[in-house]
């Protein structure tokens, strides 16, 4: 997140600060906390063991951890300023530089990734179904998000050294020498700022993860693809849960590059713009804010995509929130159950025709990386993948 460390604020007395801050950056904070957290429960309720449902139970929790951190580095300090509370938080302002906003950075960048690590075992699950078994595990996914974790906070170790203030004698203007303060941290170094906060900001937090995002996209829309005109020869219709799942993905990746492209465009305006420019409320000011209600209403966004693009988390949601919930669960799951049953009965029948295993090889799995792929398990109960992911990974036909 572009950071800003002008005091006192230029845009504070500014009516557009207000609304950015109060109205806007609360209902986003808000909405997000709640649809997260409702996307958690549905998935934590109806589909608990499936890995696929692990990370994105995990991406919600990191989503709302960065919801809430930002709430309190960006909307409180917003209204510190607003209503001319500065002296009052000056005693505070050191403590919430020097150790929430690395915090903050650390938790946006862990959205970031997670959103990575999340596409990257869907398209094992998808491109690679022979493999995926052993490599789609509850185990491994832990593994990865201990690295993961491990990784990002060494990464923003820096940031808890950036600011570091000492009183010095300086003479002004008037040939008088007075005691200032004067942070002698890491930001004091230009070079440290263009090559960390500016180009490794660019590198890891958006271009390096968009890239991966846009390239395992591309992938899983290639093998879709060839599953859905696998399909349409062999059972002569089309394959809606894949469409499905690669339209999700995209609407992923679009929400990214929109809510992120603005914030690395500032990262390379700030060296751009002259000093007059940032302190008072103009243009690129102005700017600087929206970036940073994008970055937040990014960490908001996925609750949203699954109601509107997942009509079984629709059906799984209005069950945990409506009285019948767990008779309409149950009565789901045991239609789930059955379909599965099916599609695996028809697929073991398949191989046993020379003629048409062939063909089904090539068939992708889905989403639920590898619950349809039976035949290529050598443990049914191994990988964790088998559970009932009917919420997000396999939607509703209809």
């Amino acid at each position: 997140m572009p950071t800003n460390d002008n005091i006192p604020e230029p845009c504070a007395g500014e009516i557009f600060f207000f609304v950015l801050y109060g109205p806007l950056y609360g209902l986003v904070c808000g909405f997000g906390l709640i649809g997260n957290s409702l996307s958690f429960g549905v998935l934590h309720k109806y589909s608990r063991n499936n890995v696929a449902t692990y990370l994105l139970k995990a991406l919600a929790v990191t989503d709302n951890l960065f919801l809430v951190t930002a709430a309190l580095v960006q909307m409180y300090t917003a209204m510190v300023f607003y209503f001319d509370l500065v002296e009052q938080f000056v005693p505070i302002f050191p403590y919430l530089q020097t150790y929430a906003w690395p915090i903050t950075h650390m938790v946006q960048m862990g959205t970031v990734w997670m959103m990575v690590l999340v596409a990257a075992n869907r398209f094992i699950a998808v491109c690679m179904p022979l493999r995926a078994p052993q490599l789609c595990t509850k185990k491994n996914v832990q593994i990865q998000l201990v690295v993961l974790a491990t990784t990002i906070v060494l990464y923003n170790t820096p940031r808890f050294f950036e600011y570091r203030y000492v009183y010095q004698n300086v003479t002004n203007e008037r040939n008088e020498t007075v005691l200032v303060e004067v942070n002698t941290g890491l930001t004091a170094h230009r070079l440290y700022n263009i090559l960390y906060e500016n180009v490794a900001y660019c590198m890891f937090v958006f271009f390096f993860p968009l890239l991966i995002l846009v390239v395992l996209n591309a992938h899983l829309v290639r093998d879709l693809k060839k599953a859905q005109a696998c399909r349409k020869a062999l059972q002569g219709r089309g394959s809606k849960e894949e469409n499905n799942i690669t339209l999700v993905m995209i609407i992923i990746i679009i929400v990214f590059i929109i809510c992120q492209t603005p914030a690395s465009i500032n990262q390379i305006l700030y060296y751009m713009i002259a000093d007059t420019e940032k302190t008072v409320c103009r243009a690129y000011t102005k700017f600087f804010h929206i970036c940073n209600l994008l970055i937040t209403l990014n960490s908001a966004m996925n609750f949203v995509i699954y109601c509107l693009f997942r009509r079984q988390f629709q059906q799984e949601l209005i069950a945990l929130l409506s009285r019948r919930g767990p008779r309409m669960a149950k009565r789901g799951h045991r239609k789930t159950l059955i379909l599965r049953a099916v599609h695996e009965s028809t697929s073991f029948r398949s191989t046993r025709d020379p003629l048409r295993s062939n063909n089904l090889e090539a068939v992708p799995l889905r989403d639920s990386c590898c619950h349809d792929n039976v035949n290529f398990r050598q443990d049914h109960h191994s990988s964790g993948f088998h559970e009932d992911n009917h919420v997000l990974g396999n939607p509703s036909s209809n």
